[in-house]
């Protein structure tokens, strides 16, 4: 098995909107519009739209501030 194979072997958490939006403590709209502003990246198989565990990490880290920083 080679090295890339291994890595994608490995199962990834998938999260919906409405599981992302609770994780937040926000409306599922919101969620939307994140994805629609493309900060939050997303995998669509037809009509099914899920969020995996390393693209909400990296939002995450996007969107952190330290403190004494305005967001932009």
């Amino acid at each position: 098995m080679t090295r890339r194979a291994a890595a994608s072997s490995a199962p990834q958490t998938m999260l919906t909107i409405d599981a992302v939006a609770a994780r937040f403590d926000v409306n599922s709209r919101t969620v939307r519009r994140w994805i629609e502003q493309g900060d939050l990246t997303v995998v669509r198989v037809g009509s099914v739209v899920r969020i995996t565990s390393d693209d909400l990490d990296r939002f995450i880290a996007k969107h952190r501030q330290t403190a004494g920083r305005k967001s932009c």
